[in-house]
């Protein structure tokens, strides 16, 4: 007999952390049922769409730290390079079309019980 879930997920925790900037970052922190969700999805799109990250990308990916970062920024150097950015793209993620983005994980995801969403 299957059994067929429905889930939403719940209201999410605020808090604020201090930037070193001065100010605050606000943070919305998911249940646990919930991040355990999140992490189970993530899981099955990481290896689809990890390939078409930049490589020059290593927050929040697999195999990748601030370690790494480092290094290769010490290989830059070695190579000549001088001068380095560092940006934070101010509310990038409120910034994010959803329709956009759910409309390019159509593409590659075939089961569509992955793309509906509680709005």
């Amino acid at each position: 007999m299957a059994v067929r879930w429905q889930l939403s997920p719940l209201p999410v925790k605020r808090v604020e952390i201090p930037k070193q900037s001065g100010g605050t970052r606000p943070l919305g922190i998911p249940t646990v049922t919930d991040r355990l969700i999140q992490q189970a999805i993530s899981q099955v799109l990481m290896p689809i769409f990890d390939p078409e990250f930049s490589d020059s990308s290593y927050g929040f990916r697999p195999g990748r730290s601030a370690h790494n970062a480092v290094y290769k920024v010490r290989e830059y150097i070695k190579e000549g390079y001088r001068i380095a950015v560092d940006m934070d793209l101010s509310k990038f993620f409120d910034t994010v079309n959803h329709d956009v983005l759910m409309h390019r994980v159509a593409r590659k995801i075939k089961d569509k019980r992955v793309l509906i969403a509680d709005r």
